[in-house]
């Protein structure tokens, strides 16, 4: 696993769109981030029938259906791939200055959330995450500045 906690990084982008492309392209290279492309989908090219039931062009646009449909494509990928940890991007995404340490902030908050804790009784740093609420109370604060230890992943 990467440094920043991600097996791959993934770009989604419009065969048409080099102007984004290059963009993306380029300040990922000045940050040292590698980008996997995928290719974005025209939501014209989508059929009806591949829609998610009651989804219909009435009431999502064509971009969006694009971009859900370049989604599961990125998805089916990371399932095939077999891998552990994967994040998707599009590419109209903010770009800062940051990023390495905002994206290393982000896998290991994430980790914390969805791993189970260390220390016994190997429980979860969020108390809902397993076991739904049964009552209206909200689960306590995190300090995501002071992370529990969490089981690593296999």
């Amino acid at each position: 696993m990467s440094w920043l906690q991600f097996q791959r990084i993934y770009a989604i982008n419009l065969p048409a769109r080099t102007d984004r492309r290059d963009g993306l392209s380029l300040v990922s290279s000045l940050t040292g981030i590698q980008l996997d492309w995928v290719d974005g989908v025209d939501g014209h090219d989508v059929p009806d029938k591949a829609l998610p039931y009651p989804a219909s062009r009435e009431a999502i646009s064509n971009a969006n259906i694009g971009s859900w449909r370049a989604h599961l494509n990125t998805l089916k990928d990371i399932v095939a791939g077999d891998q552990g940890s994967a994040l998707i991007l599009e590419d109209d995404v903010d770009w800062d200055i940051r990023i390495r340490e905002q994206l290393q902030d982000f896998a290991l908050t994430s980790r914390a959330l969805h791993q189970p804790l260390a220390s016994p009784p190997h429980s979860f740093a969020h108390p809902t995450l397993r076991d739904p609420p049964r009552t209206t109370d909200m689960p306590k604060d995190i300090d995501f500045d002071q992370l529990p230890p969490t089981i690593p992943p296999s």
